[in-house]
């Protein structure tokens, strides 16, 4: 669908894509971020309908952030993978708008290569640990930041509230590596 519409596109047609998909917002912002036509994606059903003008999420945008969501969309949870635990999308990607530089390029460079560099683990983890993370302790550190949270949760509640261990991150981002690399293929 967002081929068909990248080649439409580069013949000066405006274009309306109909998804519900937020995996088709996500490669069409990073397949049609370049300047040209207006590009808008129509979601939802029926009354639900909405209609989101690429251009006004390309001007919000840097290029740099453009370039890291589809590293965030596959690290999250999209269609073919699962999602982090109690995060939404909405959650992911407030917390990925406020995110370093660094962060930003390790999740720019998910999918590059057949294993996650050192770098990209550093980035992933930082990110995932400031989806959970609080303003006392540094974002930096699964661990710390697990033992934090495990000492304020009360009697009544379950630690499924807990981020997950530095061993499931760096699972987590192996995975998702596959997944990220299939959408930059897709897109290039």
């Amino acid at each position: 669908m967002i081929l068909y519409a990248a080649e439409i596109r580069k013949l000066g047609y405006k274009i309306d894509i109909y998804s519900s998909d937020t995996d088709v917002l996500v490669i069409a912002m990073t397949m049609l971020s370049h300047p040209g036509p207006e590009v808008t994606l129509i979601m939802g059903t029926g009354e639900n309908r909405r209609r989101i003008e690429l251009h006004g999420l390309f001007d919000r945008m840097d290029s740099h952030k453009i370039s890291g969501l589809c590293g965030m969309h596959a690290l999250t949870g999209c269609d073919t993978t699962g999602r982090i635990h109690g995060k939404g999308k909405l959650t992911c990607f407030n917390v990925y708008m406020s995110s370093s530089k660094e962060v930003i390029h390790g999740l720019a460079a998910l999918g590059i290569g057949d294993a996650p560099t050192d770098n990209v683990l550093r980035a992933c983890t930082k990110y995932i640990c400031s989806l959970f993370g609080t303003q006392q302790i540094n974002h930096d550190n699964a661990e710390d930041l697990r033992w934090y949270m495990f000492r304020q949760l009360k009697a009544h509640q379950g630690v499924e509230r807990l981020p997950p261990t530095q061993g499931a991150i760096l699972q987590l981002v192996s995975v998702k590596n596959t997944f990220a690399m299939q959408y930059l293929e897709a897109i290039t």
